[in-house]
């Protein structure tokens, strides 16, 4: 489960299929810190900050300091190429241990992309 700032709990929120969000960036746009091949810690990005639409106090976990312990995922730039358009894809599937939870975020396929591992979740609210 994860809770939510306003006291919501969400279910089942990490495993099964990516799913994809309704936002994409543009390529020069996604943030990145030395290197956009490799799964990093959200703590990487210690400041709130907006790079074209994405805005970190949206997409990340409110409290800074927690990492993939916690089990809220990780973020993945891949390439930086200006003006490409990325999808937003969130979760991560079964095959991604600890990389996979609710904040995963994935910016490195075209919003057009598809593949078994990628598809909706059902999420519980309580």
């Amino acid at each position: 489960t994860h809770t939510l700032s306003n006291g919501e709990v969400i279910w089942d929120m990490a495993g099964n299929v990516w799913n994809w969000l309704d936002d994409t960036i543009q390529g020069q746009d996604k943030p990145n810190s030395s290197s956009g091949f490799f799964w990093q810690e959200w703590t990487v990005f210690n400041g709130a900050g907006t790079y074209g639409t994405l805005s970190y106090d949206l997409v990340r976990p409110s409290n800074v300091d927690w990492n993939a312990t916690q089990g809220v995922g990780r973020y993945y730039a891949g390439a930086l190429t200006n003006g490409t358009v990325f999808g937003f894809l969130s979760g991560a599937s079964w095959l991604h241990g600890t990389t996979a939870g609710a904040f995963s975020l994935a910016l490195y396929f075209g919003p057009s992309f598809q593949d078994s591992n990628v598809g909706f979740r059902c999420v519980v609210s309580s």
